[in-house]
């Protein structure tokens, strides 16, 4: 069953209000989904190697329009645009993140990864460029040997692996 309705007094006439009921099709309880999430997020926070959950939405839009600009080269593109680089180590974010990328980065706690994905790229910028031509290029995955500094300063070689969803 749905409802709606609005303020009756007139003072918001840009609220609506929605209520939904009805029965729940799928026949896990809410508990046990909880506990399969409670149970995946433990896998990936005990992971041997250090792991960072990365939003990479925001750069959807960017490539639709420049899809839709006709632009074919990202790599060319990017090479010309600088801007787009910059802009997009600042826009996708990081939301979570292992206890071994808490060590690996020399941080304080996974809080201190969660933002803007930039201080992966800062010893690397190139690195940046190749990430989003494959992302761009529709590819499942992307690897490669880079420089990483840590928050202490000290410079580490470690190997990144990007995979991008489906």
């Amino acid at each position: 069953t749905i409802s709606i309705s609005m303020d009756e007094t007139g003072a918001h006439p840009d609220i609506v209000f929605l209520s939904i009921d009805g029965r729940v099709i799928d026949d896990r309880s809410f508990w046990s989904v909880r506990a399969s999430e409670e149970r995946y997020r433990n896998l990936i926070h005990h992971l041997p190697m250090a792991l960072l959950q990365v939003d990479s939405t925001p750069m959807i839009p960017i490539f639709d329009a420049l899809r839709r600009d006709g632009v074919t080269d990202i790599a060319a593109y990017l090479a010309s645009r600088p801007e787009l680089p910059l802009q997009s180590r600042n826009i996708v974010k990081v939301t979570d993140a292992n206890q071994r990328a808490v060590e690996l980065f020399g941080a304080t706690s996974s809080e201190q990864l969660i933002g803007s994905v930039d201080f992966i790229f800062i010893a690397s910028p190139a690195t940046a460029l190749r990430v989003i031509t494959a992302h761009f290029e529709g590819r499942r995955s992307y690897d490669e040997l880079i420089k990483l500094r840590r928050f202490d300063g000290d410079l580490r070689d470690v190997f990144l692996s990007v995979t991008y969803p489906t």
